[in-house]
């Protein structure tokens, strides 16, 4: 009789969840938007990036008045939009049950300007905020803010001819291979630099 009460208790409880989610589900698609919010995380206090500056930002990209429903805007590209920003690192964008929608910032907090020949980068506690870029959980270096050597005589361009003599990293040896392919492009040979 116990085990009985219990299967109908389980039954009656994931009756339960199926018809809330449906309800839910619903509701969610009807629900009117209803204005934003941006919360901007930032422990060191260093102002970087504003909720107000973000608030602004967000009025000239989200194109919705109180007939909008709250479905049909976009989070993804929302936040897609606000990494564009530099100076922030984490964005979160999601729908509340009210009809908020909620944009949650981490900015990053640079430690150090670095003066470059036409630019200034900033280092931050990840390293340069500048120079790196993630995009769709990959990141690269972007070669266009960096001026580097290497890079100068990779583009075989003959006013960087030069820049190689033979050397390159010889205390690391997994800079070998690469040594290799720069001696392969120079026409030198492995006992020529030595």
């Amino acid at each position: 009789m116990k085990r009985f009460f219990t299967y109908i208790l389980a039954a009656l409880f994931s009756l339960y969840l199926l018809v809330s989610l449906a309800w839910g589900n619903a509701a969610a698609r009807h629900r009117l938007y209803k204005g934003f919010s941006v919360t901007v995380v930032d422990s060191a206090r260093a102002q970087y990036v504003t909720a107000a500056e973000v608030a602004a930002h967000l009025s000239k990209y989200i194109k919705a008045d109180e007939n909008t429903l709250l479905q049909d805007i976009n989070t993804e590209d929302l936040e897609e939009q606000l990494y564009q920003n530099r100076l922030i690192e984490e964005v979160r964008c999601y729908k509340t049950p009210s009809g908020l929608l909620r944009v949650d910032i981490s900015p990053r907090v640079p430690i150090l300007r670095v003066l470059g020949d036409s630019a200034a980068y900033f280092l931050d506690e990840h390293g340069i905020a500048d120079i790196v870029e993630s995009v769709d959980g990959k990141r690269r270096v972007v070669t266009e803010r960096v001026r580097c050597d290497l890079y100068d005589y990779l583009s075989r361009d003959p006013q960087y001819e030069h820049l190689f003599n033979g050397l390159y990293l010889l205390n690391y040896s997994w800079a070998e291979t690469t040594l290799g392919e720069l001696q392969s492009i120079s026409g030198q040979t492995a006992g020529a630099a030595e």
